[in-house]
């Protein structure tokens, strides 16, 4: 797919399967290992000359990672019940299942919370990178009408556009670590 061009169409084609890796039961495995399969022409050269592949272990493991931390943040921020401790590790060791179901390598996991959140920190503030998709993927300008809102006329879509890139961008960037704020210059 297109990411910047296809954004409803990927986001509706993608939400079944990959909860679907968590949530299928005796098929979560089989929809995991779909998942992945659906990555695997995704490679090539990026714009410093570095070979990139959507199934190296270490790019799987950090897009997975950053799934985890988001339902962790999402947890913490907006149902107003953050985890205990044991809960977290419980969140955390389930996330790990659900990423071996894409049956990719497993050498980058980290084996419980406090390393993963050490991981996810240290990439955060010295891996990340400011490029073209870090910054195109903020860039809702361009969003068509969601599907479903085809009948609202162009200029009032342009209008509500207006607000719905600021409300991304605002939840996003509230949600993302100091260091990669820092990084982006957002406050």
């Amino acid at each position: 797919s297109d990411f910047f061009t296809e954004r409803w169409a990927l986001m509706l084609r993608s939400i079944y399967p990959i909860n679907g890796a968590i949530f299928d039961g005796e098929r979560a495995r089989q929809t995991g290992h779909e998942v992945r399969d659906y990555h695997l022409t995704i490679k090539g050269i990026d714009d410093q000359g570095r070979p990139y592949s959507a199934l190296n272990p270490d790019t799987w493991w950090w897009a997975h990672a950053t799934f985890i931390m988001s339902a962790y943040l999402h947890r913490t921020y907006f149902v107003g019940k953050p985890f205990t401790p044991e809960e977290r590790e419980q969140f955390y060791q389930d996330g790990l299942v659900w990423y071996r179901n894409y049956g990719v390598s497993t050498r980058p996991c980290q084996p419980d919370w406090e390393s993963f959140e050490a991981y996810y920190n240290r990439m955060c503030a010295d891996e990340l990178e400011d490029n073209y998709a870090t910054r195109a993927v903020l860039d809702l300008s361009s969003l068509p009408q969601a599907p479903g809102l085809e009948w609202l006329p162009d200029p009032l879509w342009r209008l509500v556009r207006v607000g719905v890139q600021k409300g991304f961008v605002w939840l996003t960037v509230g949600l993302y670590p100091q260091p990669v704020r820092d990084r982006l210059g957002f406050t």
